[in-house]
């Protein structure tokens, strides 16, 4: 596929086509497809597309039907929602930051109380075992203070 421009004198309009080559078995020699993509704008070298579209015009505001003045409140409206739009994304950032960081403060506490709770059920079996057996409390005082003698 290729781009084929072709100038028409008579108008003094260049058309711009895409191109394809194919191989043509009857007549055993290679032949090309032509579309017309639309003619080339004189002034800009823009390709101006033709067609059942039309001819798009230059201007937006001319498009919607509305003044220069409402197309310039518009894009003022739209410039203020976007920078709105760049704040609450930043906002959400430092929240999911903090979240994050509650979060493993969470993890971290909770392995804590898991290891306190283990602690705790320890120390209830060796209190019921010093109430179960008040004479074996004597032998199995904690050597240090603070500290129990595990039967394990």
């Amino acid at each position: 596929m290729g781009i084929i421009k072709q100038f028409v004198k008579s108008t003094g309009t260049t058309y711009v086509y895409d191109s394809e080559s194919y191989w043509d078995p009857v007549k055993k020699q290679s032949r090309s497809r032509r579309k017309l993509i639309g003619k080339l704008d004189p002034e800009t070298g823009e390709v101006v597309p033709t067609g059942k579209k039309g001819r798009k015009p230059k201007n937006e505001s001319l498009k919607l039907g509305i003044s220069d003045e409402q197309m310039l409140s518009y894009q003022k409206q739209l410039d203020q929602a976007q920078t709105n739009i760049k704040q609450l994304h930043l906002e959400i950032a430092d929240k999911n930051m903090a979240i994050e960081k509650e979060l493993r403060e969470n993890r971290k506490l909770k392995s804590e109380l898991k290891k306190v709770k283990k602690s705790l059920v320890h120390f209830i079996d060796v209190i019921d075992a010093i109430l179960e057996n008040p004479s074996e409390a004597s032998k199995g005082e904690p050597s240090q203070p603070g500290q129990l003698n595990n039967p394990d």
